[in-house]
């Protein structure tokens, strides 16, 4: 399970899901990043919900699979110096908008 203190936002979404389908899963392991939630799975102690994302890095071992019926939504923000001139900043958020489901900045 993502730690309750370092990982909170995806410890809350885990627990969230988890409370409302009506199950209350046994956590051994508590830990900050993805990467190490999913090599425990690959070492064979137990399962994680994680970000579709994650399946592009195919640690060894990992199967995933896609949740059905539940389409939980994770924000991702972005934040700059306003300040700061710099050209690249620009076409990072021009880029963004051009992302599909990305809401205008």
């Amino acid at each position: 399970m993502y730690a309750p203190d370092a990982a909170r936002y995806f410890h809350d979404l885990v627990a969230g899901l988890f409370a409302t389908a009506g199950a209350a899963p046994k956590h051994v392991q508590y830990v900050t990043q993805i990467h190490s939630i999913m090599m425990l799975v690959g070492a064979g102690l137990g399962y994680a919900l994680v970000p579709e994302v994650a399946s592009r890095l195919r640690p060894e071992g990992v199967v995933f699979s896609a949740l059905e019926g539940v389409e939980p939504l994770v924000e991702l923000h972005v934040a700059w110096m306003k300040a700061v001139n710099n050209p690249t900043i620009e076409r990072f958020l021009r880029a963004l908008e051009e992302l599909p489901d990305i809401d205008p900045l």
